[in-house]
């Protein structure tokens, strides 16, 4: 089982349990999982508190071993996280799961390099999409000040080749799209057009021939 855990009022995740006792998970943590309807503290998850009771002293926080009452730290890892948005339940029925942080969105493409199997979901191509045009914009203009032309930038583009077609033929797949519509690129400026539409549409929530959604889950 992985869990959410908030922290400075966003959710971050999805982690395992020894993820989250690295992260600082103590009784008074908000945490989230696809069978919980809301945001929870900790305390009130056994399987967590069993986990934060067995923690060696180096998976736990400074501030001593916890019993099964929620303790507050005298010195918190973090500011205590304001209470986040429960997930959204859709007209159909389907849980929302919270939206990927674009250091999560970036790490998904890359892990693993090569992926052209399942489905993502639209936030998860647009947070990866910006953050390599902001990287890649850096690069060029530290080309232009070192090389006159571009190096650091291809490379780049060499190194994100794979994965940047993967993800584009996953986030084709979230439609129910084949991934050999993105030959239709191959068609000067209509293509690029087209496919900008289909990158734009939210994901079917149900299952479909390439899988789950990552965005929805039956409630």
């Amino acid at each position: 089982m992985q869990y959410y855990i908030a922290e400075n009022g966003q959710p971050a995740g999805p982690f395992s349990i020894p993820q989250l006792l690295q992260r600082g998970l103590n009784p008074n943590s908000q945490v989230w999982c696809e069978t919980m309807t809301q945001w929870t503290l900790a305390a009130q998850v056994p399987e967590l508190m069993a986990a934060i009771n067995a923690a060696t002293p180096s998976q736990q926080p400074a501030y001593a071993r916890y019993t099964n009452q929620p303790q507050q730290p005298q010195q918190p890892a973090y500011a205590a996280p304001q209470a986040p948005r429960p997930a959204a339940t859709t007209a159909g029925g389907y849980t929302i799961l919270p939206q990927p942080t674009i250091q999560e969105a970036v790490r998904r493409v890359f892990q693993p390099y090569v992926n052209f199997q399942g489905r993502a979901r639209r936030s998860e191509y647009w947070l990866y999409a910006a953050a390599i045009f902001c990287v890649n914009f850096i690069l060029t203009i530290i080309d232009l000040q070192l090389f006159g032309r571009q190096v650091l930038s291809l490379i780049l583009s060499l190194a994100v080749l794979i994965p940047g077609l993967g993800v584009c033929v996953r986030r084709l797949h979230d439609i129910g799209k084949s991934g050999w519509w993105l030959l239709i690129s191959a068609i000067p400026l209509v293509g690029a057009i087209i496919l900008i539409i289909f990158f734009c549409k939210d994901g079917d929530p149900e299952p479909n021939q390439y899988g789950p959604s990552t965005k929805y889950q039956p409630a």
